[in-house]
C-alpha cells in the first residue's frame, strides 16, 4: 500500500456505498454501476425471499472487504470553469 491514501477509490468516507434498484430502466441504463437489482421479483424470476437472501450475501461480501461497484469505477466529473470576463 505504499503511496496510496487510506480513502483512495472510495466515494464514501465512512462506509462503502452500495447502489441498488428495482427499476428495470435504471438497471438497463446503469448495469455496470449497480450492485443489487431486485427487479427480478417484479419480473417473476425470483421470489422476495430469494432476492432478500441475495441482498444479504452481497452486503455480507462488501462488509467482508469485497469492493462495491462504486469503489471500482474510475469516474470523475469534468471540471467546468465559469469566468465573468475573458482571462489571458
Amino acid at each position: 500500500m505504499a503511496g496510496r491514501t487510506l480513502l483512495e477509490g472510495s466515494p464514501s468516507i465512512v462506509a462503502p456505498f452500495l447502489w441498488a434498484t428495482a427499476n428495470p430502466k435504471t438497471y438497463a441504463a446503469a448495469r455496470d454501476s449497480i450492485d443489487y437489482y431486485s427487479g427480478t421479483v417484479i419480473e417473476g424470476t425470483e421470489t422476495p425471499e430469494e432476492a432478500g437472501e441475495r441482498f444479504h450475501r452481497i452486503v455480507a461480501d462488501i462488509a467482508s472487504g469485497t469492493l462495491a461497484r462504486s469503489e471500482t469505477l474510475n469516474y470523475t466529473d469534468p471540471i467546468d470553469m465559469y469566468l465573468e470576463e475573458p482571462r489571458f
